[in-house]
């Protein structure tokens, strides 16, 4: 239907409306006078209406129905589309709400985070594993050991989210690296934890195999535990106002030091046998204050048994002397060899605090001091693990004691 036509109809229709208006019967009294009034406008509103049903599709390609699209767009909730409202989001930001199908979206910062400054942790050091002593023989010549094989993983998963303050959202990016050691012959492989996306699994390398022979002394002698530390490692950090993203830097030639619980409970012991280790732990800040820290990593040195990190073997022997001075003791040989036929752990959990040094420009060191906890102290949080694949021997121990 062309304008000029539609234009008639809705004149013709406007008409009807002020003719029904004008030969409206005349009205008495308070009632018929509201009814008059509310009559006149229904008739005024057939007219419009009349009208606007005409001429919609012409005022529509000209005017955009914006009349129309505004009534459309509120809804039952109040919420206009393109509507806005102040928030504040989940790390303390002031942010903005947008109207979209009649519901408020999810608050979104006004003000991007910028991009992620890089620098680098340098903690004291980290705490690879732990080899405990097996028995000793008194006077020397023990056969007894203890191997932990190739096949084996002896290490722990290690998270650093206990190093940043709560609000700080944290995550590894790490995607695998090795650590080496050329003075011990040992090496350690980490990837990111199966567990979570803010670890890292640390493990001894499946071909590398550890052994530690009895002492020269009956019985059980856990100042002869051995702890290995990695000294001064790289940890590389990216960070913003709210984030941290962490990972370890390759290093295969790691100074790694293994230190007895002897030495550091009595470390005149350590300055006296091995005065070079105590070199090498003093070059990277580690003084005697930081050796109660190292040894909470092994709680039999101080007799705390923690029964998820043993197997027990079900097995007891007596240390006697024999009858007489000069005779031969009897003696008593047994071999232990604990081997899964499926995968197996067993984990406990550990946190160190260990002092660090920070490397990085001014806006790197700004961001530390508002997303750390202390700005010299980095905590390793390591889940201790002991496991094995399907078919493989966890350890193996020969024992031979003289009764």
């Amino acid at each position: 239907m062309k304008y000029p036509a539609k234009k008639r109809i809705a004149n013709f229709a406007a008409r009807l409306a002020r003719i029904a208006l004008i030969n409206t019967p005349p009205f008495t009294g308070k009632r018929e006078k509201a009814d008059k009034t509310m009559c006149r406008r229904i008739l005024v509103l057939l007219g419009i209406c009349a009208t606007a049903l005409v001429s919609a599709p012409h005022l529509a390609s000209r005017h955009n129905h914006l009349a129309c699209a505004s009534a459309a767009a509120t809804n039952a909730f109040g919420c206009r589309d393109g509507a806005t409202r102040s928030c504040t989001t989940s790390t303390g930001k002031p942010g903005e709400r947008v109207c979209a199908g009649g519901r408020f979206g999810a608050c979104v910062p006004l003000e991007a985070d910028p991009p992620p400054t890089p620098g680098r942790v340098h903690p004291k050091y980290y705490i690879l594993t732990v080899i405990y002593s097996p028995p000793g023989t008194q006077g020397g010549g023990s056969s007894s050991s203890v191997s932990y094989g190739s096949g084996s993983t002896a290490g722990s998963t290690v998270s650093a989210t206990s190093s940043f303050k709560a609000a700080t959202s944290v995550s590894v990016t790490a995607t695998g690296g090795w650590i080496g050691s050329a003075t011990l012959g040992a090496s350690f492989d980490y990837s990111m934890s199966k567990s979570d996306s803010q670890s890292l699994d640390i493990t001894k390398s499946a071909s590398t195999e550890i052994t530690a022979f009895g002492p020269s002394q009956d019985g059980i002698d856990h100042d002869r535990d051995e702890i290995w530390l990695w000294l001064n490692p790289t940890v590389e950090l990216s960070l913003t106002p709210s984030s941290a993203s962490w990972n370890l830097k390759s290093n295969p030639q790691a100074d790694i030091q293994k230190v007895y619980v002897g030495w550091l409970k009595d470390p005149s012991k350590m300055q006296r046998d091995a005065p070079g280790v105590v070199q090498r732990l003093q070059t990277y800040g580690i003084t005697t204050q930081d050796y109660a820290e190292i040894l909470k990593a092994d709680p039999p040195a101080s007799g705390t048994i923690v029964v998820r990190r043993f197997e027990s073997l079900n097995t007891t022997f007596p240390y006697e002397p024999p009858y007489a001075p000069g005779d031969q003791p009897s003696t008593l040989k047994f071999a232990a060899e604990y081997r899964t036929d499926e995968s197996s752990s067993r984990t406990t959990q550990l946190e160190t605090s260990v002092g660090a040094s920070i490397e990085g420009g001014f806006s790197f060191t700004t961001l530390v001091k508002g997303t750390f906890k202390y700005e010299d102290k980095w905590t390793w949080t390591n889940t201790n693990t002991f496991s094995g694949s399907t078919g493989t021997t966890l350890y193996r121990t020969n024992n031979d004691a003289e009764l």
